[in-house]
């Protein structure tokens, strides 16, 4: 749970946090969609997340800090 909750009370779904899939610090492919292209960086993921959550990941070529969607255990996507 994200919070505490009382003794017979009600556990709601936002009440609730997924198991994160990525950790802070993990390396993590970068991979940049949009129109046909697809290009793929490694770099660091700045946030721990869980499927489906933007977090923000550092590129390790350019050093750049992007938003990306959490797609697996090693891999984010950046939409271009």
């Amino acid at each position: 749970a994200s919070r505490n909750i009382l003794k017979d009370g009600i556990i709601q779904k936002n009440s609730v946090k997924t198991k994160a899939i990525i950790e802070k610090d993990q390396s993590v492919d970068i991979v940049f969609q949009g129109r046909g292209v697809q290009i793929a960086l490694k770099g660091k993921a700045l946030k721990e997340g869980s499927m489906g959550d933007k977090i923000l990941v550092r590129s390790d070529k350019y050093n750049k800090i992007y938003s990306a969607t959490v797609d697996s255990n090693s891999k984010v996507t950046v939409r271009i």
